[in-house]
């Protein structure tokens, strides 16, 4: 199965076109019209909704090797009801709803794989409402740091690129206690960190609050 979402990243990259945007770039916007799908290549994506302050809230994050837009092109909306900005310098294929239905239609097991996909990311975002309503704030903020860790040789790194502001939205808090367990893992030696670069040197101190869930 796994081949046949290969197929398609493939088709993605050989027929639809190729598009460098910069950090803050939008991939979309608010009520564009939906007409394509997006395969992300490298760099970092944040999809965001405004609340009803005016303030953009962090939904979810999209990182290399991710399709996007999907959700939306299956169920057909007509105009997107949020917003994918680019963390990072990015570089996505562009393939049109056109060729995408053409491919399923000659394709017609990827469905299955597509549905997976779905269900997966379904299921991520169950746990998350799960992480940030019944889990206390430092808790969430060892999820997010263990959700992009890195283990390269006796090293555990991430690099997350979200301001303490924007990892606040995404846990749920404010920036000042983001900033606050940050300092004080790092005056225990629990963590290392600068910028956006976080190097945990007491794993299994620092995360053993998330074994149980």
């Amino acid at each position: 199965m796994e081949n046949n979402l290969n197929a398609l990243e493939n088709f993605i990259k050989s027929s639809g076109s190729c598009r460098t945007l910069s950090k803050h770039d939008t991939l979309f916007r608010l009520n564009e019209p939906i007409n394509e799908m997006y395969f992300l290549e490298s760099g970092y994506l944040k999809i965001t909704q405004e609340n009803e302050n005016g303030e953009m809230v962090t939904l979810a994050m999209r990182t290399p090797g991710q399709i996007c837009g999907l959700c939306e092109l299956l169920a057909e909306q007509r105009f997107y009801t949020r917003y994918a900005f680019c963390l990072t310098d990015c570089v996505v294929y562009v393939l049109s709803a056109e060729l995408f239905n053409k491919f399923l239609d000659k394709h017609p097991k990827v469905w299955q794989q597509l549905c997976k996909l779905m269900s997966q990311r379904l299921i991520e975002s169950q746990h998350y409402m799960y992480v940030l309503t019944r889990l206390t704030v430092p808790k969430r903020l060892c999820w997010l740091l263990k959700k992009f860790a890195v283990e390269k040789g006796t090293t555990i790194s991430t690099s997350i690129p979200l301001t303490h502001e924007e990892m606040a939205h995404l846990i749920g808090c404010s920036r000042q206690k983001v900033t606050g367990f940050l300092n004080a893992w790092r005056e225990e030696g629990l963590i290392r960190y600068e910028r956006k670069r976080v190097e945990i040197l007491q794993p299994d101190e620092l995360f053993a609050v998330l074994d149980a869930i």
